[in-house]
């Protein structure tokens, strides 16, 4: 199976702030020897640096009263739901994430730790049950910023950290709107049971709302590494300023995925979010089924599983296989088959 899926680095038409948003004139009112003497002068240009926990409060109760959304409670990320944060990032179905097989760690946790103590991110609950909805994550970015690769000792964090810093780059974003700061999307993520009912795009749209309210940089960027998400990108008027194909990811120069290195769960990944691979599946639920199966067996507290569960996912992967006229056509897939079928009956 082909790892070919496309990779959107998504960036936004300018959202639409006060026409003052740079400088703007302040009156200078001055009463001297009964005299009332106006002048005007040029405000200081505020940046994202110049955010207090005050200045988003207000921007996020402003933006809370215009989006509610009936059933739910949008909040800001404190710390004492970062562990709800956490769970629903661990189950995120995230293609890049897993085409390099990336696992949960204290050092990955420690890098979103430090995204949601900037105080911007954004947390749906359901107001029935408390229980969290879903994520948008969103922190303070500026032009050339550095990043040290050899600080980050996961492989496959340290290629993703690199190659989204590279791809931004070479987009040209700060260059095309002539900015030196942005707010950078970082990532949207809904727990499985909630997906399916809008609440991606509503965190998508009310983290716009957000920014705006914020008054200081009017412009976002970020990344959507789904079909999903580069479909709501596009939908709320974001810009598509780079895409890049899943088998082309490079970083400097090298390939920071390789077919090879990906296992099963990461291919069905790839193949369920392309919007190419995925319009001639003729069955997409087999690949979302046997992507789960895959990871409920491997992610057990135990590593241990009954015969009968290896039995589901193996008829299962044989059932991918032979999806429609190409796979069930191709020799490496016909190939790959007859290897489970043996695999089978050996169990």
């Amino acid at each position: 199976m082909g790892s070919i899926s496309s990779w959107g680095l998504t960036d936004t038409q300018r959202a639409k702030t006060p026409t003052l948003t740079d400088q703007h004139a302040v009156p200078d009112i001055r009463i001297m020897d009964g005299e009332v003497n106006i002048t005007l002068k040029m405000a200081e240009k505020k940046g994202i640096s110049s955010l207090t926990d005050a200045s988003i409060e207000k921007a996020f109760q402003k933006t809370n009263e215009e989006c509610r959304r009936p059933d739910t409670e949008l909040v800001r990320l404190r710390e004492n739901q970062y562990e709800d944060a956490f769970t629903i990032i661990k189950n995120w179905d995230e293609p890049l994430g897993k085409s390099l097989n990336l696992q949960w760690s204290k050092e990955r946790e420690s890098s979103w730790r430090r995204t949601f103590d900037e105080g911007l991110s954004l947390m749906l609950l359901d107001s029935n049950n408390g229980e969290a909805i879903g994520i948008r994550i969103i922190k303070q970015d500026v032009k050339n910023e550095e990043i040290d690769p050899s600080k980050i000792q996961n492989d496959a964090l340290r290629k993703i950290h690199t190659f989204i810093h590279q791809e931004v780059e070479k987009s040209r974003f700060y260059e095309k709107y002539g900015v030196e700061e942005s707010f950078h999307f970082l990532g949207l993520a809904v727990s499985e049971k909630y997906q399916k009912k809008g609440h991606g795009k509503y965190l998508l749209e009310v983290g716009v709302e957000f920014v705006k309210n914020l008054g200081i940089c009017p412009y976002i960027h970020g990344e959507g590494s789904s079909a999903y998400s580069q479909k709501i990108y596009e939908k709320i008027g974001f810009e598509t300023l780079k895409e890049v194909a899943f088998e082309d990811y490079k970083v400097n120069g090298y390939k920071s995925t390789d077919k090879e290195d990906m296992d099963s769960s990461g291919l069905l990944s790839i193949c369920i979010n392309c919007r190419y691979i995925a319009s001639v599946i003729a069955n997409i639920r087999n690949f979302e089924q046997a992507r789960d199966l895959r990871n409920t067996i491997l992610h057990s507290g135990t590593f241990e599983f009954q015969d009968d569960e290896v039995q589901t996912f193996i008829a299962k992967m044989i059932d991918v296989l032979s999806d429609g006229d190409v796979l069930s056509k191709d020799v490496n897939a016909l190939a790959a088959t007859e290897n489970l079928k043996k695999t089978w009956k050996k169990i």
